[in-house]
């Protein structure tokens, strides 16, 4: 399974996708979180993105979660 994490934060949910067996994308607008991360989960692939702009081509993965992120918004262009 692929699993895209948005706004991973420090990676607890990464990590536990990737303890699953799961082929793990994580991403964060953070560059500290991105480290804390790299830190939990260090197979997993990643990126420096934030919503709604993500590393992935649609059905690139086959599930995604965002339980970190909160209180975000964008505008679409």
């Amino acid at each position: 399974m692929r699993v895209l994490d948005v706004g991973t934060g420090p990676g607890t949910v990464a990590a536990l996708a990737a303890g699953r067996g799961a082929t793990v994308v994580a991403v964060d607008a953070e560059a500290s979180m991105l480290a804390s991360a790299r830190r939990a989960v260090p197979d997993a692939r990643l990126a420096h993105a934030a919503l709604p702009h993500l590393p992935v081509a649609t059905g690139g993965v086959d599930a995604a979660v965002a339980s970190t992120v909160h209180g975000h918004r964008w505008r679409s262009s």
